[in-house]
């Protein structure tokens, strides 16, 4: 725990990044512009908590954030996944929280079956400055509204910004399988992780302990189906067979269901041609379906929709393999996954501490961020030089600029590309 002095010290340290532009850290040393390649500070101070609303991003305190994902206006919205909150960064730099509290909380209606002790009911939009979250973990943008994966709730959830409105789409009061082919409202999902949207406007979501992508499509109902995975169990099956048929290990356990809550698994990406790429978190690599030939995974023959490994030898975990070819290099509990300007497959290699990138062209595999040691050094210097600590979430802003979320140090970093 950093003691009073250090966090006085790690705030001025990160307000002065902030005002002056400095690359060469607090401790010394010369100062220089950015430079392709180098990563610094951009929002928490390392202090690990809630210091409240209204400060700015680099002064803020952050409680082990899961994703940041920036609007069309600039702003940055950040999955602070321990203080249960979707919280703002706006264009001028400072942090409020837009859903959810300090403490952790579900839907208003805690007990559907008892209308007495229901102040709104599940199936009805409920103002959102009387919802709480627990532990979100992702969120997408479809124009103003935002689509929340409420991993410990247990449920997908529409945020409507404008209206300040949140209602729930898919997921019930208690996590389970159930509902396929049928209203995603009905369904039930055991630890949404990661949420993205197809190029007609339909939600695919990792449900990680139900080991399963499930796409939820339509309105009035929205209708839900699985597109990845053949069982709840964890396991590794099924190479170049349709990904309906597969197995995949997003959670650590190898059964449904139970007390123990999962590590966070199973980040998702979509390319520009409808390929899913898929975090297989813990059988420590990066996998890829490939859509029928409509174009969009879940929409035809499942037949068509082949599962193939990208990056990572599934199952043997470890960290090697930059410079050669990605199907042969060693993963460690990867996460997000991110596609960038340039095309190239971003990974969070989260228990590595890392930063890998694949270019689909060559199949070559590098690392960008991170010394595979974990640490909080290297701001003001070439990323590849830093140290991260457990990085789960990264994002692109508009400018192509790549951020890593540094959950293990309460931080969010920048890369400038």
């Amino acid at each position: 725990m950093r003691s009073a002095n250090s966090r006085v010290i790690g705030r001025r340290c990160a307000a002065a990044v902030a005002a002056l532009a400095l690359l060469s850290g607090c401790g010394g040393g010369t100062e220089r512009e950015p430079e392709p390649g180098d990563i610094t500070g951009w929002a928490g101070d390392g202090t690990q908590g809630h210091d409240g609303d209204g400060n700015h991003r680099t002064e803020s305190w952050l409680n082990q954030p899961m994703e940041i994902v920036f609007a069309s206006d600039g702003s940055g919205y950040i999955v602070d996944w321990n203080n249960h909150a979707i919280r703002r960064v706006s264009p001028d730099g400072i942090l409020e929280t837009v859903l959810g509290a300090e403490l952790p909380g579900d839907w208003p209606c805690q007990t559907p079956e008892d209308p007495a002790n229901c102040e709104v009911p599940l199936d009805q939009p409920a103002d959102a400055s009387r919802v709480r979250l627990n532990h979100p973990t992702d969120l997408v943008f479809d124009g103003k509204v935002a689509f929340i994966a409420a991993w410990h709730n247990h449920k997908v959830e529409r945020f409507d910004l404008d209206q300040s409105v949140v209602e729930v789409i898919a997921g019930r009061e208690k996590p389970g399988f159930a509902g396929d082919d049928g209203p995603a409202a009905d369904a039930l999902m055991n630890f949404p992780d990661s949420i993205v949207l197809d190029a007609s406007g339909a939600l695919v979501v990792s449900d990680e302990r139900n080991n399963r992508v499930r796409r939820i499509v339509g309105e009035n109902p929205r209708m839900i189906s699985t597109v990845v995975g053949s069982r709840t169990e964890s396991g590794f099956a099924g190479a170049d067979v349709p990904a309906t048929e597969s197995e995949v290990a997003f959670s650590p356990y190898n059964e449904a269901g139970g007390a123990d809550n999962p590590p966070p698994g199973a980040g998702l990406a979509l390319d520009a041609d409808g390929n899913l790429y898929l975090a297989d978190t813990f059988n420590h690599c990066v996998r890829r379906v490939a859509p029928g030939a409509d174009g969009l995974l879940g929409a035809g023959d499942p037949l068509e929709e082949i599962i193939t490994t990208v990056a990572g030898e599934c199952g043997v975990e470890g960290f090697a393999g930059d410079g050669g070819p990605a199907a042969e290099a060693r993963l460690r509990h990867p996460h997000d996954i991110e596609i960038g300007p340039d095309g190239r497959i971003y990974v969070a290699d989260t228990d590595n501490h890392a930063i890998r990138r694949i270019d689909p062209a060559t199949g070559v595999i590098d690392t960008v961020a991170g010394t595979g040691t974990a640490g909080d050094a290297g701001d003001g210097g070439p990323a590849v030089q830093a140290q991260l600590r457990r990085p789960y979430g990264l994002a692109f802003d508009p400018a192509g600029d790549l951020f890593v979320v540094d959950t293990g140090n309460n931080r969010i970093r920048k890369i400038v590309q």
